[in-house]
Order: C-alpha cells, then sequence, then structure tokens
C-alpha cells in the first residue's frame, strides 16, 4: 500500500493536478544582494549557513527545523524585506512532505483559505534542492499559550480556540488531506485575526480513499503524540478523516483538564483511552455537549466517512460550549492568556510646538560645537 501512495502522490504532483510543485518560472524583478556561501549536504538536503542567498531569493538567516525526515526548516529574509519560511527538501523526491505542503498550500491558497495555514512567497528549484518560502507569521504556538495558563484555559477560551483547530481540520479533509497531528506546538495565535492557524503541516498527507478506488483500507499512519493518538493507532491501525476528529476532542479536553492517561506507556494509555471513552468518564465535570460530540465521532464503524453535516454539528455544539457555557459572545475579549496593556505600555504622542524644537536644535547644535 505504501508503494501505491507514494506513486500516487508523485503523480498528483507531477501532473499538477493538486497545485503546481512547481510554478511557471517569471523574470526576476529584484534580488537579494549577497553571495552563496559553502555548504554541505546532509541526508540530500542543504545544511545552509547564515547569510548565505539562495539562488538571489532569500538570505538565510537561521536555521529552526532540524527534523530532516520532513524536510529542513529556515528563518530569511526576502528581496522586500519580509520576514520569510524557508522549506528545503531534497530534488528527487517527488513525494516529500515539502512537496506535498506545497501542493497543499497551493490548492488552499487557490480557494483563499490560505488564512487557516500559511501564505506562499515562492516555489522554487536549485541543482541541490527544492525550495519553497512562506511569509512568516509571528504569534506564540499554542503551547505557549498553554504554558501562560499553568496548562488549564477556561470553558471560553478552550472552546474558541478548539472552534478555531476543528475549523483547520475540516478545511484539510475538504481539500483532501488528513492532519494525523494536532500538537499544541503545530498552532500559533494570530494576535490580529485572533485565531489559530496551523503553522507545521508537514504531517498532512493525501486522503487516497477519497481520490482512488484501490484504496478500501486506511493506510495513513497517525504521527502525533500518544496524549492526542486515536484509540486504533493503540492497536496498530491505520487513520481516516474520522480519527483526526477523534484527536481534536482529546485535544479539547486537554485544554480543560488534562488527560489521565498522559504518564503511560502506548499499551496502558490504550486501554485506559478506551475505557474511559465507553464509560463516559473522560467527560467527568465537563458540559454534557461533551457526550453530544462523543456520540458524533465515535460510530460503530470508525472508517464511516464524516459528512458535512457531521462537521456542522460539531462546529455548532462547540460554538455553544463557549457561547453558553464560557459567555463568550465578542471575539474581541481577551483569551485567558491576554491581558489590557498597563498605562506605562500605552504609546503616547507628545506634542511639541514649532519654536521649542527649533529652540533643542540650537542648543544641539551648541553643544556639538563646544565638543
Amino acid at each position: 500500500m505504501a508503494d501505491i501512495q507514494e506513486s500516487i502522490e508523485c503523480d498528483e504532483i507531477n501532473n499538477n493536478n493538486i497545485g503546481p510543485a512547481l510554478p511557471p518560472k517569471q523574470k526576476k524583478i529584484e534580488e537579494v544582494e549577497g553571495e552563496q556561501l559553502p555548504y554541505e549536504i546532509v541526508n540530500e538536503i542543504p545544511c545552509y549557513q547564515e547569510k548565505h542567498v539562495i539562488d538571489g531569493i532569500v538570505e538565510i538567516f537561521e536555521r529552526i527545523g532540524y527534523d530532516d525526515k520532513v524536510g529542513a526548516t529556515y528563518l530569511g529574509i526576502g528581496p522586500d524585506n519580509k520576514e520569510l519560511i524557508i522549506r528545503v527538501a531534497p530534488n528527487e523526491k517527488a513525494a516529500h512532505a515539502v512537496r506535498v505542503e506545497a501542493a497543499f498550500l497551493c490548492k488552499v491558497e487557490a480557494e483563499n483559505d490560505w488564512r487557516h495555514f500559511s501564505q506562499v512567497h515562492k516555489i522554487f528549484q536549485t541543482d541541490d534542492a527544492f525550495h519553497m518560502t512562506l511569509y512568516f507569521r509571528g504569534g506564540p504556538t499554542l503551547e505557549q499559550c498553554f504554558q501562560v495558563k499553568n496548562q488549564q484555559f477556561t470553558i471560553g477560551t478552550a472552546g474558541r480556540l478548539a472552534h478555531d483547530v476543528l475549523t483547520i481540520i475540516r478545511c484539510a479533509h475538504k481539500h483532501g488531506y488528513l492532519v494525523r497531528n494536532v500538537d499544541l506546538n503545530a498552532f500559533h495565535y494570530d494576535a490580529a485575526s485572533r485565531h489559530l492557524f496551523m503553522a507545521d503541516i508537514s504531517s498532512l498527507v493525501k486522503d487516497l480513499s477519497k481520490t482512488d478506488a484501490r484504496i478500501v483500507e486506511p493506510i495513513a499512519s497517525y504521527v502525533g503524540n500518544l496524549d492526542f493518538a486515536p484509540l486504533v493507532h493503540h492497536k496498530g491501525g491505520k487513520i481516516t478523516a474520522r480519527q483526526d476528529l477523534e484527536s481534536w476532542l482529546y485535544q479539547f479536553v486537554f485544554m480543560l483538564k488534562g488527560l489521565p492517561w498522559s504518564p503511560l506507556s502506548l499499551e496502558e494509555s490504550g486501554k485506559l483511552k478506551e475505557k474511559s471513552v465507553e464509560s463516559g468518564a473522560l467527560f467527568d465535570g465537563l458540559p454534557e455537549h461533551f457526550k453530544e460530540l462523543s456520540s458524533i465521532i465515535f460510530t460503530k464503524d470508525q472508517t464511516q466517512k464524516v459528512t458535512e453535516d457531521d462537521y456542522a454539528k460539531l462546529l455548532d455544539i462547540t460554538e455553544k460550549i463557549y457561547k453558553e457555557i464560557g459567555k463568550v459572545n465578542d471575539h474581541d475579549e481577551n483569551m485567558d492568556f491576554e491581558r489590557e496593556p498597563t498605562e506605562d505600555e500605552i504609546p503616547r504622542l507628545v506634542y511639541c510646538p514649532n519654536e521649542e524644537v527649533e529652540k533643542l536644535e540650537e542648543i544641539k547644535e551648541e553643544e556639538e560645537e563646544k565638543e
């Protein structure tokens, strides 16, 4: 099955069926000043050093991602002084994670869904590697926000954040991809829009069951942490879109009260997880809405397709949780990890008449002459 998946993904990327792996070449309008510095190739991936300029497109600032299995990640500066994220993959591997990311991001941008993820700056290829540059979006990770509140959110904040994550998962599924990992570090909080976006999409894979009749059983593996792992993963099975939703539900509960199986092994946590879900003990102390969420996600056939009605119901229930239980009806209200600036932090505009400015300049000139 793995060979089938790789061959299909190669064909899709090469044939531009799900978004271009490489866009048409365009004449460069402006280039980054600098030079190419010596670098080594490790695990088929270039290890660039600071100030190295790639093809006149971007200057390397520093490396921030070292997992070569999913490609290298760098911070850099473009010709317009824009901060960029650079994703780098081996040249010859058409089904590599970075190429899959490029195909996915091109597709979501074409349908104006990029706000849930990242926006592509350029996709290009050099003699050594495949590159994708993304516009940098600042903001803390969901994990960092969680640590600020001592690992527990109020139901208003947790509900809003869970609604964002579910919207992101639904968007990925709509475009034919599985998420496979809802680790808190994969999501960042955009203070401008006051919503989460998924910055790390290296776990996304094409959901081949939607497009290929040869795929009759799930073939995608879960790649996140054990806390949010679906039950089927504990039994050595593969996942579908429904298991992405199961992981989301565990993440939602985790943000409110933690999970009882966190310190346990794969086998032990799987047994406790199954028991907690079946008995409903997982939702003790939480609103009844959580049992409604569970009843939609956990079906007798866990490979059953997720319908649009399922997504709509899950989003509606989650919205009720943060609005009716959490009493949050205005998205401008602060999250648990936000606060209003103090008086000293508020910038002030100080008015100074022209004659006073001229007098200050004269005094400054006199002091400089004395020196």
